[in-house]
């Protein structure tokens, strides 16, 4: 018999592999169909996907497929038995779990049609979550013998068919008691973060969750808030507040996958006093960057400090004003050659200062907008010849009180040959304590707050 085997009604919402026909997390209903009468009703077995009998080695170690393909074609006597077969499981190795499959016979309607609505048992026969192979098999109602030496053996048309679903039962909380549940994703900011950033960027990350993922709630200090979160990768999701008071804050989630399954969890952060990134300027001239951009870009806001009277910085990306000059005289900045009335990351800056000087300026912090990395991503320009560069922090966590720290992405410290490219041919620093450029091998570590002299053999053009 050809036989047909469709599924239905499970807890699936959503289209594809996320339908009712495809997933669910408790039941699914198994409809079956056949082009001929066949002997009673057709049977059904519901595997997992790495189906097995354990076997000895010299020995085909056998599978779903072949639990199929051996329930199907002429068989003698009749439907195989597991007997013999070795031990049935799910995976191999250590962490292989004995299953002993369930082979049901399903239930009669109208015509050549059969029903039987799954769900999981208890062990031996229960099965874990992930794919589901099921395989539905049936002999029609002839029996023939092929040769007079079978004796009484009488041999059956088999026919076999097979598809599969996922069974998914579990949503786990992205935070468990005060801890971020790593093995669901993640969140920012973390369980009892001090937060800098105001307003702070709170993500909440389920990207290694198979289904989709929804945010049924969202609440930030008892406040709904769920209308306002956006989407801008699979299962991840952002929400972005007009700012928040200093002070504890209370995060409150509730969340289901495309199975149905819910999810609920808390956790609180603080958002804290921002401090400044301070520069240490000596006497005289200094080279110089800012790991992010200013809060305040405008000269007069950066270079507050009257004794700093000169800023000049040098743009390889212009193919026209490539050095741009402001002066201050009498509190007033103005500017020659090129125009140079704001301050950025990116670019390194020469700056005079007619005496020591701390100058504090308030930098942006983490930038992340709920994607792997930042909306803009920040780093040296890499253009032919000469380049005067900053050392920029794009995760954001080295814009506060870190001037002249190593730099990092993350926990990794950054050389020059990992910032700089590996195909820089030189990089100098000024030195303002002995006045004199110092080299910049590959294997040293990049410096927040280092003005950076590049050069490049071959590279983009302005």
């Amino acid at each position: 018999p050809v036989l047909t085997v469709s599924l239905s009604n499970g807890s699936g919402t959503g289209e594809g592999n996320e339908s009712s026909e495809s997933l669910t997390r408790n039941t699914i209903l198994v409809s079956v169909s056949s082009d001929e009468e066949i002997q009673g009703a057709p049977y059904v077995a519901v595997l997992c996907s790495n189906f097995n009998y354990a076997q000895p080695p010299a020995t085909t170690r056998k599978d779903v497929d072949d639990f199929a393909s051996d329930r199907s074609g002429p068989l003698t006597p009749g439907r195989p038995s597991l007997v013999g077969l070795g031990t049935p499981r799910c995976g191999t190795g250590s962490g292989a779990t004995q299953l002993v499959p369930t082979e049901t016979q399903m239930y009669s309607r109208a015509g050549l049609n059969w029903q039987y609505e799954w769900q999981n048992l208890g062990a031996p026969s229960e099965l874990p979550q992930g794919e589901l192979r099921v395989v539905v098999y049936a002999r029609d109602r002839s029996t023939y013998r092929i040769k007079a030496d079978l004796g009484t053996a009488n041999t059956q048309n088999w026919g076999s068919t097979t598809t599969k679903f996922t069974y998914d039962t579990t949503l786990e909380p992205l935070v468990k008691g005060s801890t971020v549940n790593t093995a669901a994703g993640s969140v920012i900011p973390r369980p009892g973060q001090d937060v800098s950033s105001n307003p702070p960027i709170i993500v909440l990350d389920y990207t290694p969750e198979n289904t989709q993922v929804t945010i049924e709630k969202l609440e930030v200090d008892d406040i709904d808030v769920t209308t306002r979160v956006s989407s801008n990768q699979r299962n991840r999701f952002v929400y972005q507040p007009e700012g928040l008071n200093l002070g504890l804050h209370k995060v409150e989630v509730d969340a289901k996958d495309a199975a149905g399954n819910s999810a609920t969890f808390r956790y609180e952060f603080n958002v804290v006093t921002r401090s400044p990134f301070v520069m240490q300027l000596q006497a005289g001239w200094n080279s110089i960057s800012l790991p992010q951009h200013p809060v305040d870009g405008t000269l007069e806001s950066v270079f507050s400090n009257p004794a700093i009277d000169q800023v000049l910085s040098y743009d390889a990306s212009d193919p026209e004003f490539k050095w741009r000059m402001a002066t201050r005289q009498d509190g007033v900045w103005t500017t020659s050659l090129g125009e140079l009335t704001n301050i950025s990351a990116e670019l390194g800056y020469w700056v005079n200062s007619r005496e020591f000087v701390s100058q504090s300026v308030l930098l942006r912090g983490r930038q992340r907008l709920g994607d792997s990395a930042p909306l803009t991503p920040l780093g040296p320009s890499r253009y032919k010849g000469w380049n005067f560069v900053g050392v920029v922090d794009n995760d954001g966590d080295q814009t506060q009180n870190n001037w002249e720290d190593g730099l990092k992405l993350g926990d990794v410290g950054q050389t020059a040959r990992m910032y700089l490219g590996s195909d820089f041919v030189e990089a100098y620093t000024w030195n303002a304590t002995l006045n004199q450029f110092s080299v910049i091998e590959a294997s040293d570590q990049m410096l927040i707050g280092q003005g950076i002299w590049v050069y490049y053999r071959e590279g983009d053009t302005p």
